[in-house]
């Protein structure tokens, strides 16, 4: 047993008063006559030895009244973790679990309100003088420093839910650091409080470090179970998008629940416009991909959603994405003297391209980033620099497109296929051979054929170039003749090279005339449009990466939301023809937004609140205990109590188990002892 106060131990030496006057009793004894004094001797001898025994009864009640009420005072406990030491100046760390699924509801009322409460509870087992380190989800910069009882509840009543999420770890860690920063290392153990739902996708304890210079206690606040069904994604498997002709957005829907469902709606809203409605079926704990089919008649940026009805909970039931539509395709090709006829004829009466041909010894360079599709049409040598600024292009997003020389210089081709990690070229060819397979499920090939005969007529080879075929290339093979690549696409970073082993010209193949080769560079030239980033998930500290744009002081960009009710500058970073933007965590609302120079819209992006939320699987306090056990965590507890027990709970973890209120009742007990024997006990 120890004492949280040892100093008022020495008023124990009240106990000598009781002992005084009991030695000291000075009553004065009266006379009292006898008629007749035969039992005169027994008498006094039985008087006497009762008068004795009561005295010493009385005066040890006392003594026990007095020493019991003094180690009530001195706060006795009986320590459970450890040495606990008494500072004149007390500090506790709270964090306050603010997420989404906080909003839910429990058997007490909102979650959130609950965890509030709880924490006001906490402060009671503290002294009036102790500070507090409080934290949220919002790493709010103005709970970055100590605060008293009063102003810590000022910010628990500021406190609302919030889209970030934070893993526990990244919690503890925050306010560790904080301890160390402020060098606040004189006392036993920095207590922390977490109070959360423990989700299971965020609560991972155990990476939490096991540092004892830390209690850490882990106060759980459970809400009723509830179902959730939620948009989790969306993607196009095809990489470019295509104005006035159909695309295929797969949405991935996600039933958390134990429950299945049938016939839900899913609507599809593109410029806020409803382009498809559909329904779907989707088995209990499953998830499952829908595809949604629609036209996009509009060119510029596209804003769109995706919505679907469930409850309680809503935040999850509308994704938003965008991406945009040039109004042209802007199509460069090189070549040492005049064009490929072939190409000329493909593009120079579609309205869609914007096609530019150009000698391959007058190159623009600082033009080159405002092109969607490059194409080297037989150039015989790459210069090194040249090559630098195609792997630049490739590797910012842009799409090549390479046919050969026949007699080109192997080298400097090998020096551009090295440099985006493609196989290279090991030699030549003149064995006439018949493509004889083509990738039907290639992205240039998506929606082209109607029927696929078994029997067809393949362009004819008489001279191509050979080509290693080493695994680790991102290569994926378009057309092939025994087992040869004879066009074929390398990815490299963000954008792709398309590699033909045969030039155009008639010598080589036949593939220029032949009618494959239309939809296959026409639909190169397609999918060099990329859309980038459909969307970005609020609270992650991402980039947002605008190519073919320059930035000075007078031309900053903005970020808005449709409406233009919410405006601000992000931080800029501008390189040569490009800028990336930060957003530090300023967008809070999920919504599609606009990137305007000059109040003219540049570019859409879309936010989204991070889907981790959206599983509402939470750890319970047996489930915490046994991580706690299974991964060694001597310095976590689990404090699972309600109310005003919650304190006293705290105050035992702080303290040890207080054992003042039993001396105060074994104190009334001696004093109603003292009394009784006063009163009851006859002479």
């Amino acid at each position: 047993m120890s004492f949280l106060f040892p100093g008022f131990l020495f008023a124990l030496s009240a106990v000598s008063i009781p002992i005084i006057i009991h030695l000291f009793n000075f009553r004065k004894y009266k006379t009292v006559y006898f008629s007749n004094i035969k039992f005169l001797w027994n008498i006094k001898q039985e008087t006497k030895a009762k008068s004795q025994l009561k005295h010493l009864l009385v005066l040890l009640c006392r003594i026990l009244a007095i020493a019991s009420l003094v180690l009530a005072f001195a706060q006795p406990y009986i320590p459970v973790s450890g040495k606990i030491k008494s500072n004149a100046k007390e500090i506790a760390g709270i964090y306050l679990d603010n997420s989404f699924s906080m909003e839910a509801e429990s058997s007490d009322g909102n979650v959130l309100e609950v965890a509030k409460n709880k924490i006001r509870n906490i402060t009671g087992a503290y002294r009036a003088g102790t500070e507090f380190l409080f934290l949220t989800n919002d790493f709010d910069p103005r709970h970055q420093h100590l605060v008293n009882k009063n102003q810590l509840f000022e910010f628990l009543n500021e406190v609302k839910v919030s889209p970030d999420v934070r893993k526990m770890s990244e919690i503890v860690s925050r306010m560790t650091d904080f301890m160390n920063r402020e060098k606040l290392d004189n006392r036993t153990r920095f207590p922390l409080y977490l109070v959360s739902d423990f989700q299971k996708t965020t609560a991972n304890i155990s990476q939490i470090k096991n540092d004892t210079s830390f209690q850490i206690s882990l106060i759980p606040v459970s809400a009723q179970s509830a179902n959730n069904l939620y948009i989790d994604s969306c993607w196009f498997e095809a990489p470019g998008r295509k104005y006035n002709q159909a695309e295929e957005l797969l949405v991935r829907i996600v039933n958390k629940s134990g429950e299945s469902y049938q016939n839900i709606p899913v609507k599809l809203y593109i410029n806020d416009s409803l382009k498809s409605l559909s329904s779907f079926n989707i088995e209990k704990n499953t998830s499952e991909n829908l595809k949604l089919s629609y036209v996009c008649t509009t060119k510029g940026i596209i804003n769109g959603r995706i919505e679907i009805v469930d409850y309680p909970v809503t935040y999850d039931n509308t994704f938003y994405f965008s991406y945009s539509l040039a109004d042209k395709i802007r199509v460069l090709t090189l070549s040492d003297n005049t064009a490929s006829k072939y190409l000329n004829a493909l593009f120079s009466k579609d309205n869609y391209v914007d096609l530019t041909s150009s000698n391959s010894n007058n190159i623009n360079y600082s033009g080159m980033p405002g092109y969607n599709l490059i194409i080297l049409d037989e150039i015989k040598s790459l210069s090194s620099g040249f090559v630098q600024e195609l792997v630049s292009f490739i590797g910012n997003g842009g799409t090549v497109l390479f046919f050969p020389s026949s007699n080109g210089d192997i080298e400097s081709y090998n020096r551009l296929f090295s440099s985006i990690r493609a196989n290279i070229i090991t030699g030549i060819s003149s064995d006439k051979i018949n493509i004889d397979k083509v990738n039907f499920d290639a992205d240039i090939y998506r929606d082209v054929f109607t029927h696929i005969e078994e029997k067809v007529d393949l362009p004819v080879v008489y001279k191509h170039f050979v080509f290693t075929k080493y695994s680790h290339t991102s290569q994926e093979a378009i057309l092939s003749a025994r087992d040869e690549n004879i066009f074929f696409r390398s990815d490299y970073q963000k954008g792709r090279i398309y590699i033909s082993a045969v030039p155009t010209d008639e010598h080589s193949s036949t593939f220029a005339k032949h009618p494959v080769f239309v939809p296959t560079v026409f639909n190169i030239a397609l999918n060099s449009q990329t859309s980038g980033r459909l969307y970005f998930t609020i609270g992650n500290d991402e980039s947002i990466d605008i190519s073919n744009l320059t930035v000075n002081d007078y031309n900053l960009l903005h970020i808005s939301n449709l409406s233009g009710k919410f405006d601000f500058i992000p931080e800029h970073k501008a390189s040569e023809g490009s800028v990336r933007l930060f957003v530090h965590g300023v967008i809070r609302m999920a919504d599609n937004y606009l990137v305007k120079s000059q109040s003219k819209p540049v570019t859409g992006v879309s936010f989204n609140y991070n889907r981790s939320e959206s599983d509402l699987a939470c750890y319970d306090s047996n489930e915490l205990k046994e991580i706690i056990a299974k991964n060694d965590l001597k310095n976590f507890n689990i404090i699972d109590a309600k109310d005003q027990l919650l304190t006293n709970a705290i105050q035992q973890t702080r303290q040890g188990k207080q054992l003042w209120k039993i001396f105060i009742i074994l104190s009334l007990i001696f004093i109603g002892c003292e009394i009784a024997i006063l009163r009851l006990w006859k002479k």
